[in-house]
């Protein structure tokens, strides 16, 4: 054997020695870092359950120790919290009477909920002309794509007729005629009262 095979030899031993005098962890040796882990989690119980006794007990100093007046601000606090709660679940509620009246979406109803009824409403109204807008052009634009010149909208009801003031006159001159039958004056009469309700005299 050469003087470098007997160190090497030597070299190795020791650590041999060391890996025979680690404790080898058994079953019935508990791991250490369980150990530690179970002892913090008791500790940190224990300060929990300390803390939350302290906290119980400063609250209940608290409460003992308010003034006449810090308890009445304490009661108007929540009770204008409560209030503000129930003003909003009303305006809600007449949001949805709002949307089923100007025949918008129920869903959108967190988008027109204002600051009252006014306010809200008017949202309605808003939301209700954009949404308009926004149909008649995503319509106008199909039709466009389509080939097709979409069609103009007129003021007056499909198929029927618009009057002017003088064209009014002039069919009173008509209608007092003599000449007139009696069922022809009345046939006219319907039409002009009918334009009056539609909004067609202009």
């Amino acid at each position: 054997m050469t003087d470098t095979e007997s160190t090497i030899t030597t070299a190795q031993a020791p650590s041999d020695t060391v890996a025979q005098d680690a404790p080898k962890a058994t079953p019935q040796t508990p791991d250490i870092s369980k150990l530690i882990q179970a002892s913090e989690d008791r500790v940190r119980t224990q300060y929990s359950k300390e803390l939350k006794a302290q906290q119980a007990i400063i609250d209940e100093l608290r409460a003992k120790t308010m003034t006449e007046s810090e308890i009445r601000k304490h009661k108007e606090q929540l009770l204008s919290e409560r209030e503000t709660t129930l003003q909003r679940k009303e305006l809600e509620l007449y949001a949805v009477d709002v949307l089923k009246e100007h025949e918008i979406p129920l869903n959108l109803r967190e988008f027109i909920v204002g600051k009252d009824a006014e306010d809200t409403k008017a949202r309605a109204g808003a939301l209700k002309t954009e949404f308009q807008k926004a149909v008649e052009q995503a319509v106008n634009d199909r039709f466009k794509s389509g080939g097709r010149e979409p069609a103009k909208a007129s003021d007056s009801p499909a198929g029927k007729k618009t009057y002017s003031q003088s064209e009014i006159e002039a069919i009173a001159k008509r209608v007092q005629s003599p000449t007139m039958s009696q069922s022809e004056r009345a046939a006219i009469m319907a039409e002009l009262q009918a334009a009056q309700r539609e909004g067609r005299i202009k």
